[in-house]
């Protein structure tokens, strides 16, 4: 298992837990790393995904228990919709940095 306890690297207003799903997320990337191609590599860099899973839940590649968190479904429609489609291949797309990423995750949560 992969848990990791969610980060507070940049403190943010009050938030309801979706929209502090998504900052904790941002956060996690910014800390650990920006990574494509999986939920989570060795080094503990996480794409955008599993940095919301593991927001959600503590572990990055927890697909069953993150739908019982309350507010994760709304967590990823605010930002599949600010991403403009599939989450994954918007972080995977060649182009995409590590800062593109984290501010859309702050961007979504504060929206």
């Amino acid at each position: 298992m992969h848990k990791i306890e969610n980060p507070k690297t940049v403190e943010c207003p009050t938030l309801s837990p979706d929209r502090q799903m998504l900052w904790d997320a941002a956060n996690l990337i910014e800390e650990r790393g920006h990574a494509k191609g999986a939920l989570v590599r060795v080094d503990g860099s996480m794409c955008a995904l599993g940095a919301l899973n593991c927001a959600a839940t503590g572990d990055p590649l927890d697909h069953q228990q993150r739908h019982d968190v309350s507010g994760f479904m709304v967590a990823f429609s605010s930002l599949t919709k600010r991403v403009g489609g599939d989450i994954v291949e918007w972080n995977n797309a060649p182009e995409r940095t590590k800062e593109e990423v984290v501010s859309e995750l702050r961007s979504a949560a504060l929206s």
